[in-house]
């Protein structure tokens, strides 16, 4: 995941005594949200761009000169990342253009880079939930996210295990997700995934072979 800021300035003019001498950075805004929603038909179905406007004027009867937006752009693998940023970037500088509005792009440092699977360690921590007591869940395929814990994952093994602390199907970073997250079963889910990342701390200190395979299954994925 990589994420930017685009900042579109105007000019400042009375929205209703001269209109026309004005730039309207917010139309430059608006007019790219438009340009990345008609983008979405052509992007694969496993990538995501989505955003925020976090500046949009001051007064309602001021020509606004200044409009900002933040972008998240999301994929599988790094490539297609940068490929399908490109393409938002450039829906941003034609609404830049098409309103007369100048554009700032605004790349944050932090990209977030794919998750490397270990099927060692995935299959450790497997085993010690079932001695805890819990259950593993169907492969979630349909779901997206981005996490620090891939960046980690591209140099040494790892895994970034989920475990359940609220009611199957629930959406996250919802309300109702909030609430949940308070309730017993989300203790519980939280007890539970502690004890089993601990029995699978132990078993890798206790049995350096297993360590041995985690590292040779990152070789060659490479």
């Amino acid at each position: 995941m990589v994420r930017a800021g685009f900042e579109f300035r105007g000019k400042a003019s009375h929205a209703s005594a001269d209109p026309w001498q004005g730039v309207n950075a917010l139309d430059a805004c608006i007019q790219m949200f438009n340009n990345v929603a008609m983008l979405r038909q052509q992007t694969r179905p496993d990538c995501r761009i989505h955003g925020i406007i976090t500046h949009g004027g001051a007064a309602a009867n001021i020509i606004p000169e200044h409009a900002a937006a933040l972008f998240y752009v999301r994929a599988p693998r790094i490539d297609q990342m940068w490929a399908l940023y490109q393409r938002v970037v450039a829906c941003a500088e034609g609404a830049a253009r098409a309103t007369g509005a100048t554009l700032t792009v605004t790349q944050h440092d932090n990209v977030y880079e794919p998750l490397k699977r270990n099927q060692p360690l995935l299959d450790l921590f497997a085993a010690n939930m079932a001695t805890v007591g819990m259950k593993e869940g169907e492969p979630i395929r349909d779901r997206m996210g981005s996490s620090d814990i891939g960046n980690v994952s591209q140099i040494v093994p790892a895994i970034q295990p989920m475990v359940a602390i609220a009611p199957t199907g629930m959406a996250i970073h919802t309300r109702e997700f909030a609430d949940a997250a308070v309730q017993p079963m989300a203790r519980a889910g939280m007890l539970a995934a502690a004890k089993t990342l601990a029995l699978t701390a132990f078993d890798l200190l206790a049995e350096p072979a297993r360590v041995q395979a985690a590292k040779d299954e990152f070789a060659r994925a490479r």
